[in-house]
């Protein structure tokens, strides 16, 4: 039996708001998050100390006190556009700009912010998709995957998200871990399976940037 533990780390209570404000996501216009769908419940900011110190943290102590083969980390890469303190100085560092506050491709700011990513956005976004799934490919030089994909190694394919972005590459990658397999019908149970198995989209971009690195999924 394997056993896998949950955690869901987009989002927290009041309590941890107050002793930890700048833990919350905040809007363009400067206030903290509310969350969508549970009012009572506060956004926290998916790159900010939260998720990269605390949650760590409460991850290493599951795996070091329970037996668990592993932890489904919900929503782990944040919820859209944030302009809390750490967003903001994180992103002036980078690109000695101000976090965009305009969707337009050709100001200075959202364009730094898209290319900080390696790609840039070819406008079409597809979802909700029904069935979806990203194929594990193993490096064309050593025949081996990429550290990235480690506890996978028995997996041919895992699932995808609802929604992706179509993007291209403004810089160059040396790897491929992750493609896409197409979209496809989930009902009826006949008709459940993959048109196309296998497809040369990347659906992961990894960079170093100086000290840093950067895992981007669209």
């Amino acid at each position: 039996m394997v056993v896998i533990a949950r955690t869901d780390p987009h989002a927290t209570y009041d309590d941890v708001k107050e002793a930890h404000p700048d833990w919350i996501a905040v809007t363009a216009d400067g206030k903290p998050r509310r969350h969508w769908a549970s009012p009572e419940l506060w956004v926290t900011c998916g790159l900010g100390p939260y998720n990269f110190e605390h949650m760590t943290e409460v991850h290493k102590e599951i795996m070091s006190l329970y037996r668990v083969d592993g932890i489904f980390i919900n929503r782990w890469d944040g919820s859209g556009m944030c302009y809390c303190e750490h967003c903001q100085k994180h992103f002036k560092l980078a690109t000695g700009l101000d976090l965009p506050r305009t969707n337009n491709p050709s100001d200075p700011a959202r364009r730094q912010h898209i290319h900080l990513f390696g790609v840039s956005t070819k406008g079409r976004v597809e979802g909700p998709m029904q069935n979806s799934y990203l194929r594990l490919e193993n490096d064309s030089a050593t025949g081996k995957r990429h550290p990235v994909l480690a506890g996978l190694e028995d997996a041919p394919r895992i699932i995808n998200g609802v929604w992706r972005v179509e993007v291209e590459p403004v810089e160059r990658f040396y790897s491929t871990p992750l493609t896409l397999i197409p979209s496809y019908p989930d009902l009826p149970m006949e008709k459940v399976y993959p048109r196309v198995v296998k497809t040369d989209k990347t659906q992961v971009f990894l960079r170093e940037l100086g000290r840093g690195r950067i895992v981007y999924f669209p």
